[in-house]
């Protein structure tokens, strides 16, 4: 019998240092579960492949190659800088997941806190500095790969959470050929006229997972107040406070999230100004407890189960 997978605690190690989690099952019975290599639609079961591989990106390369091959694939870690990428591929796909914020990391702090705009020269608008920035950083190792992998047919997937979730938009958006994106737990990318030409170009083949009041998924309503015009990209897969996917939040779910936005950017201000001090001491409130990706990861495998 296929099982629920438990949603975990508020727990500061899960949220900050995902690759410290030692009980969750990367990629569980994924053999009785097949990847959709040739999904032309939103597939449930590949969103919860893409959102273990977010989440088995914070591992490092020994214990998460391991992994990928229990679930059938070979794998390649790319390191540049502060940034990371897991590829994993078969004879039919490749799935290239970004790491997350690192709060330990002084660089990833600064990027996810930056909100300077910067023109994105290959879609046009303007996106996040940091996260372009951060994306240059390892564009190439990706470029390369994907000029190697994706001969012979294979489909190609980007995924990512938090500032992994950026990059990956940001790489879907300059991959040269058909490919696929799911994210979750995004922080906004870009401008308007960014978000609009984003979805024109990847209409049908971008989904973005928003875990209820997650702060990083919200920030857009405190940012516009900020710097005025950072907007989400398409389209939007709801897990609500049930665990029920959706695409919007119901009318009675506002209140909460609504208070997301009021309080969002003193709860921001804290986490950057003590770095140092994020393991002990500092409350969680529900809105940041739904950023950790393990409860992503649980959420969509049980939507999938439930269907």
């Amino acid at each position: 019998m296929v099982k629920r997978k438990a949603i975990p605690p508020a727990s500061l190690e899960l949220l900050l240092f995902p690759a410290s989690d030692t009980e969750y099952v990367h990629f569980e019975d994924a053999l009785d579960h097949p990847f959709e290599a040739d999904a032309r639609l939103f597939s449930l079961v590949n969103a919860w492949w893409l959102a273990d591989a977010a989440l088995l990106a914070y591992w490092d390369a020994t214990r998460a190659a391991p992994i990928w091959k229990r679930a059938g694939l070979e794998f390649e870690f790319l390191p540049s800088g502060g940034t990371q990428c897991h590829l994993a591929w078969s004879d039919r796909f490749v799935i290239v997941a970004f790491r997350g914020t690192q709060p330990n990391e002084l660089r990833d702090l600064l990027t996810i806190f930056r909100v300077e705009h910067a023109d994105w020269e290959f879609g046009g608008g303007k996106v996040h500095s940091g996260f372009r920035d951060a994306h240059h950083d390892i564009w190439p190792l990706v470029q390369q790969c994907l000029d190697r992998l994706g001969r012979g047919g294979r489909t190609i997937w980007f995924t990512g959470h938090s500032l992994g979730a950026a990059l990956a938009t940001l790489s879907m958006d300059r991959f040269e050929g058909p490919a696929n994106l799911y994210t979750i737990g995004s922080p906004p990318v870009g401008d308007r006229r960014f978000a609009k030409g984003f979805d024109q170009r990847h209409a049908g083949r971008s989904f973005r997972y928003v875990n209820h009041r997650d702060i990083i998924v919200w920030l857009p309503g405190v940012l516009k107040f900020l710097v005025g015009s950072y907007r989400h990209v398409q389209e939007r897969k709801y897990i609500n406070a049930q665990g029920k996917c959706s695409g919007n939040p119901s009318l009675g779910e506002w209140p909460a999230l609504l208070r997301v936005l009021l309080t969002g950017g003193r709860v921001a201000r804290r986490l950057k100004a003590a770095p140092g001090d994020i393991r002990a001491g500092l409350p969680l409130p529900g809105a940041v407890v739904d950023h950790t990706p393990r409860r992503y990861a649980a959420g969509i495998w049980n939507a999938y189960i439930d269907t």
